[in-house]
């Protein structure tokens, strides 16, 4: 029985440590939403680069991509924690000043800041989608003319390809191949 009782405990801590409390503290993720207005002349000139493409799915792929190679993902537990901090960037002005890493819902709040940007998208055609791996995982579902497109730029270093997002076998593999490495 005491077993069972600190089995439960360790559950409780772990689901409160990687769902629950940062899905009510981090901004952007679920309750918490900024707005994106865009003041940074860097961000309005990537729109502006970007929105000269006149392809709406290869206009989003791009921004995908520009997303995905300017950010990395966690790799790792150590470097998870080490970019702790990190978890609460919500102005996009800020974030695109820098290159390096970001987390799911920061390197999403970009994308979505991008497209709204170019006035070509409305908030209502994309949707912040919530996902759990080995923590809380956000992605976003952009609706491009009837077709819906996953986003998920943080899993592009981990092998996730453009359409499609984290899924538990993915992040669970990556969890073991980085672990491996310790």
């Amino acid at each position: 029985m005491e077993t069972l009782n600190i089995i439960l405990s360790v559950l409780l801590v772990y689901f409160s440590l990687t769902l629950i409390i940062p899905a009510i503290i981090v901004p952007n993720l679920w309750l918490y939403k900024t707005k994106k207005t865009i003041t940074s002349k860097k961000l309005k000139e990537k729109i502006k680069e970007l929105g000269k493409i006149k392809n709406k799915n290869l206009f989003v792929k791009s921004t995908f991509l520009y997303v995905a190679k300017r950010y990395s993902a966690a790799t790792g537990p150590i470097n998870f924690l080490v970019n702790l901090p990190k978890l609460f960037q919500n102005d996009p002005n800020k974030i695109t000043e820098k290159n390096g890493f970001a987390y799911c819902h920061v390197q999403d709040l970009i994308i979505k800041t991008i497209l709204i940007g170019s006035k070509r998208f409305k908030e209502k055609d994309i949707k912040e989608k919530i996902t759990f791996s080995a923590a809380i995982h956000q992605h976003l579902e952009v609706n491009i003319d009837g077709k819906k497109i996953n986003l998920d730029p943080w899993a592009y270093d981990l092998g996730v390809p453009y359409g499609k997002y984290l899924t538990i076998s993915t992040s669970l593999r990556n969890l073991l191949h980085s672990l491996t490495k310790l």
